[in-house]
């Protein structure tokens, strides 16, 4: 019984991967570059020449979400951003990106 049960964890958990990087891709990359928390703050993400992502940079900007999450356990390449010139997160440097304010 606990391997099915560990085995069922494992898909749920993988489906819940599956649909933050659905969501944040599609949202960067085919709503303006605005997640719905995104909007409500005013601000989007862009590429770091002002036009918009594509479908590939946003799939390499999650990426490295997950890799600021993994590196020690911490979230050091969010953490990162305050201390940036740019205000770029290890996850905006790997795909070329910024978070601007919205008009």
């Amino acid at each position: 019984m606990q391997a099915s049960s560990s085995s069922t964890a494992s898909a749920e958990k993988a489906g819940w991967w599956v649909r933050f990087f659905a969501y944040f891709v599609d949202f960067w990359s085919q709503r303006d570059g605005q997640t719905i928390m995104n909007k409500a703050m005013g601000i989007k993400v862009v590429k770091t020449d002002g036009s918009p992502i594509t479908v590939g940079t946003a799939v390499v900007r999650y990426i490295g979400y997950i890799l600021n999450d993994i590196i020690f356990g911490i979230p050091i390449g969010f953490i990162w951003a305050a201390f940036d010139g740019n205000k770029q997160g290890w996850h905006d440097k790997i795909a070329g990106t910024i978070v601007v304010k919205t008009s």
